[in-house]
């Protein structure tokens, strides 16, 4: 498992890349959503770079009626399914879940945290 934090912080900016920690999670996650007009949802899930790798995306905008341009994501762990353990894997994903709810209240947080 590879903890880092990656994100692009607007169009045509380089990609940012941090070590993982909650609050430097919790930072980026109001640094992005100042762009975001009616900001309301953030949503966990995972992507899937290859057969066995996946990574953790928070994405944010606003529900439904989200403008393309104003939906941001966040590409967290990234995981090996043949070396990591699902069971642990799982563990992160819903602490970081709980971690969100308990820092931004006010915002939707929800999920569709699945390993085959």
């Amino acid at each position: 498992m590879k903890k880092q934090i990656r994100y692009y912080p607007g169009k045509g900016l380089n990609e940012e890349s941090y070590t993982y920690s909650d609050e430097k999670l919790a930072e980026v996650i109001q640094e992005l959503s100042v762009d975001i007009s009616e900001f309301h949802r953030i949503f966990l899930w995972y992507a899937w770079v290859d057969d066995d790798i996946a990574e953790l995306w928070v994405t944010l905008d606003a529900g439904e009626h989200v403008k393309l341009g104003e939906r941001k994501t966040i590409m967290l762990h990234r995981y090996n399914l043949l070396q990591d353990d699902v069971n642990e894997i799982q563990k992160e994903s819903n602490r970081i879940k709980r971690f969100l709810k308990r820092k931004f209240p006010e915002i939707q947080v929800s999920s569709r945290l699945y390993i085959r």
